[in-house]
């Protein structure tokens, strides 16, 4: 018998909470994503979220279908099953993360990996994992704005922990200066040390806003300052971040909580927490975790969604990735740039050279591996890593022109209008602007990342919406337009076709990349278009 979809969609947000669940109404959840494909709709949010890609959703209805005969049945008679499919899940997911034994990737011990259900999860295990029973945890974060409103109330949840925030932009939006935020957070451990407390950074690689906080050169020097007792938790939920990265994070022993929606655009709700090999975290809490590590079915089915798509696009050189990521942003920061109406928050160029270095001290075999220092420093021969290229653009908009007193921006309850009005077909009527009757017959559907708040203008709160390039976009333009409307077994085909000494050369990519710009460039100008009736 055929697997009914809304029993199937009702399995595929299980276990979460009320951020994902389905309005009954709409069928859409908080973030405006439904549970089934919708090709028709642009995705450019996965800074927030995107809705489940064809393939991945084949592949988590195949797995529902083997669920179906014991997933009512009471928890002591799926523990086994669940049990299984947890680790199978984990034996998937490893490879995209580390690489495989008989790859290329330097012959160090693999890492630990405890799937949760979600990002918060996974950073909220982390913190757990490195308290010391009997010891306060302080806890240094970026501000919850480019983080998470949830995170701070998540690590904070154990009796003893307090939460400072790191501040990443200034009132007008504008992010701080490096130097000082790494000076008041060295100022910061001090004090924490002093006090007898047991130091836990969580490092952000990237925040919602594209920002890497605090610096990798400022992390290196406090774990060599502090050493055991100060531990680094890096929040890696976007997963903007190549395996390369991944590697170097862990060769310092730092703790890495990722997710597989976000950039790679699975379902919401869907964490992981890898630790290094060699780590000085307490042995019986970990222990414990390990014990208890077995995933619901809802965040099995979200897992299984977005390996579907992590693995396609681990298979993709990483040469081609980078030529993508890299064109797309040339075309939409030179579009932000030129347009009067939409204005881009800066945001820096990734740098982890200081982190590279490190690893190289630390690890040789790794180190053969990790690049000599940023984009503009690598030598010739070596190719660039695609995690060093902006694929986050926040930008504030403005109604009319800028003008000096700031009137002309759209506040934050207004860009969030926005956001929720950009996936709608909608054209505005002759009596809601008077620019309606030259409006295009209807608008493309599409999504932003929602609005993040991020300072205040002569008094008043603004908030940036976010363009985001992501894996999706990747495939599509390396594998062909194909990959969206595939199924499981076609997209794996689709993977094989292109794979057999055929992958596109660079100059078919640079291309692919060029229009794929163009359409996102031309969704912008209809976001300004809508941006009128708010």
């Amino acid at each position: 018998m055929p697997l009914d979809t809304d029993w199937f969609c009702s399995r595929l947000v299980q276990d979460g909470d009320a951020r994902i669940a389905l309005d009954p109404l709409t069928g859409l959840n908080s973030y405006g994503c439904g549970c089934r494909p919708d090709s028709s709709l642009l995705e450019y949010g996965s800074a927030t979220a995107s809705t489940v890609s064809a393939p991945g959703f084949a592949a988590a209805q195949a797995l529902a279908t083997r669920m179906a005969p014991w997933i009512n049945q009471p928890f002591h008679q799926q523990r086994p099953h669940l049990q299984a499919l947890t680790g199978q899940t984990c034996e998937r997911l490893l490879p995209c993360l580390w690489g495989t034994a008989d790859s290329s990737d330097p012959p160090c011990a693999p890492p630990i990996l405890l799937l949760s259900a979600s990002g918060t999860d996974a950073l909220r295990q982390g913190a757990a994992l490195c308290a010391i029973p009997g010891t306060r945890l302080a806890i240094f974060l970026l501000e919850a704005e480019e983080s998470g409103r949830g995170v701070p109330r998540a690590l904070a949840t154990r009796v003893g922990s307090a939460v400072h925030h790191i501040p990443a932009r200034d009132g007008a939006g504008q992010p701080y200066p490096v130097a000082m935020v790494d000076q008041a957070l060295e100022e910061a451990v001090t004090r924490a040390r002093q006090a007898g407390e047991q130091v836990l950074l969580v490092l952000t690689d990237v925040s919602k806003t594209g920002l890497i906080s605090p610096s990798h050169s400022c992390i290196m020097h406090l774990q060599q300052r502090f050493g055991s007792a100060l531990q680094v938790l890096v929040d890696a939920c976007q997963l903007r971040l190549t395996r390369t990265t991944l590697r170097a994070y862990l060769a310092q022993g730092c703790l890495v909580a990722l997710t597989g929606s976000k950039f790679m655009g699975g379902p919401s709700f869907s964490g992981a927490l890898l630790l290094p090999a060699r780590h000085t975290l307490p042995p019986e809490p970990l222990e414990q975790a390990l014990q208890q590590h077995i995933l619901a079915p809802g965040p099995l089915l979200r897992w299984t969604a977005a390996l579907t798509d992590l693995e396609a696009f681990t298979r993709i050189p990483e040469s081609l990735t980078y030529s993508f990521l890299a064109h797309f942003a040339q075309h939409i920061q030179r579009f932000m740039a030129q347009h009067p109406r939409l204005e881009p928050l800066p945001v820096r160029q990734p740098d982890r050279s200081a982190l590279f270095a490190a690893a190289r001290a630390h690890r040789p075999a790794l180190g053969a591996t990790l690049p000599e220092g940023d984009a503009q420093r690598l030598p010739p021969q070596t190719p660039p890593l695609w995690d060093q290229v902006q694929t986050i653009f926040p930008f504030l908009l403005h109604r009319t022109p800028p003008s000096s007193d700031h009137s002309s921006l759209l506040g934050p309850a207004e860009m969030l209008h926005l956001f929720h009005q950009l996936p709608k077909n909608t054209r505005p009527s002759a009596g809601d602007v008077p620019w309606a009757a030259n409006a295009p017959a209807s608008f493309p559907r599409g999504r932003l990342g929602q609005p993040v708040r991020c300072g205040a203008r002569a008094g008043r709160e603004i908030s940036a919406l976010r363009l985001c390039s992501s894996a999706r976009l990747v495939l599509q333009s390396v594998i062909g337009e194909s990959w969206e409307n595939a199924g499981a077994a076609k997209s794996e085909h689709l993977l094989f076709e292109a794979g057999k000494d055929r992958w596109p050369d660079a100059s078919r990519v640079q291309l692919a990349a060029d229009r794929s710009a163009q359409q996102a460039c031309q969704f912008l100008e209809h976001v300004l278009w809508q941006s009128a009736k708010c």
